[in-house]
């Protein structure tokens, strides 16, 4: 009776240990998700020092890059979703990401060439035809844009920045009826799209 105590004793510590560690981990990944940039660097960064491989893996350097995008620490997000593209080659999101912060630090044909392939990956992904179209007005290629940003809004049509890089690109062609039309539809669909778009050119 005592031997099947113990061993019953030792099976809950194990269920116990094996419960602490899930826990301990789901907290870690809260972390590295979560909007904090400075606490999700820091859980993400464990996270890859710790054996977790595979997808695991992936999602961290993703969610990481997220991170250092959020504090404007451009080459440390690339240098992540770098990281992710080789671990992942076909990995749409890693390339639409990595080619937004290529647009953040002006660098349009590095993120239109990141974007092209995020598309060939992932035809119907809304955000990087939208992505694409805002390194095209970094370029000034007015017309492209406009197909791009028009190709994300018929993907997802609640796009607010596809909206209103679109009028972007409309007021950089002089056309300011369709301009304000789809600046006005960007303020519809996220009222607070003004004020971030004022402070992103400034």
């Amino acid at each position: 009776m005592a031997r099947h105590l113990a061993a019953l004793a030792f099976l809950v510590a194990l269920v116990t240990s094996a419960s602490g560690a899930q826990a301990a981990s789901q907290k870690l990944w809260d972390a590295c998700i979560g909007n904090d940039a400075e606490a999700a660097i820091k859980a993400c960064t464990q996270i890859l020092a710790s054996k977790e491989t595979g997808t695991g893996r992936v999602k961290a350097f993703l969610w990481r890059g997220a991170a250092y995008s959020n504090k404007g620490d451009y080459d440390s997000a690339i240098a992540d979703l770098t990281r992710a593209i080789e671990l992942d080659p076909k990995n749409a999101i890693a390339f639409s990401s990595r080619g937004g912060n290529y647009s953040n630090k002006g660098d349009h044909d590095r993120a239109i060439a990141d974007h092209t392939r995020a598309i060939e990956l992932d035809p119907k992904s809304a955000d990087a035809f939208g992505n694409r179209g805002v390194a095209y007005n970094g370029k000034g290629d007015w017309d492209r844009a406009i197909a791009d940003l028009t190709r994300a809004i018929e993907l997802d049509p609640k796009l607010a920045y596809a909206f209103g890089n679109r009028g972007f690109a409309y007021n950089g062609k002089g056309d300011y009826d369709r301009a304000i039309a789809d600046l006005t539809r960007a303020i519809e669909l996220d009222p607070k799209y003004a004020v971030r778009s004022a402070m992103a050119r400034s």
